[in-house]
């Protein structure tokens, strides 16, 4: 885990007992992220994103953080990708950890490091949801799901379906 959730722990500081698993392409986004250097300049944000969902993808990363619920990338992509990207749109700061491809694979697959996680977390199948567009990577999964369809990441439905799931206001 982070050495800030786990000072934070240490410290015996209210950790929200509800963690929010997010995978990054086709999720967060509605396009398939691939870059090829680190200019953070050159990201065409309403491309990947469309420029609508930047401010609800934005404002549902803030509710969740503000709600006390936990936010960690779970993804296939590079960790510096996300990184840039999760920065340029000015919500890096409301995630805990981002688990990339070595981690997946290292765990072999979402739904196994799913199952670690919870226990690293502190939280049960049914304060954690995985939020994700293949529903390969939901199969089998320990906590709570939500299958994104149409391969144009999450819409106002969905952001109200995990907020519900999570039992967030």
């Amino acid at each position: 885990l982070p050495a800030t959730y786990m000072s934070q722990m240490s410290q015996g500081a209210t950790v929200g007992k509800k963690l929010c698993a997010l995978d990054f392409d086709l999720t967060i986004t509605q396009n398939q992220v691939l870059l090829y250097n680190n200019d953070e300049s050159s990201i065409d944000m309403a491309m990947l994103f469309g420029a609508s969902r930047i401010p609800m993808m934005q404002n549902f990363c803030k509710q969740l953080f503000d709600s006390g619920a936990t936010l960690i990338i779970v993804t296939f992509n590079l960790k510096w990708v996300v990184e840039m990207v999760l920065r340029k749109l000015n919500v890096l700061h409301y995630f805990t950890k981002i688990y990339d491809r070595s981690e997946v694979h290292g765990a072999m697959g979402k739904p196994s490091l799913m199952r670690q996680l919870l226990g690293a977390y502190g939280v049960s199948g049914d304060q954690t949801i995985l939020v994700d567009d293949d529903i390969n990577n939901l199969n089998g999964c320990p906590c709570r799901t939500l299958h994104i369809t149409g391969e144009r990441g999450m819409g106002p439905g969905d952001i109200t379906n995990v907020l519900s799931q999570l039992e967030i206001q």
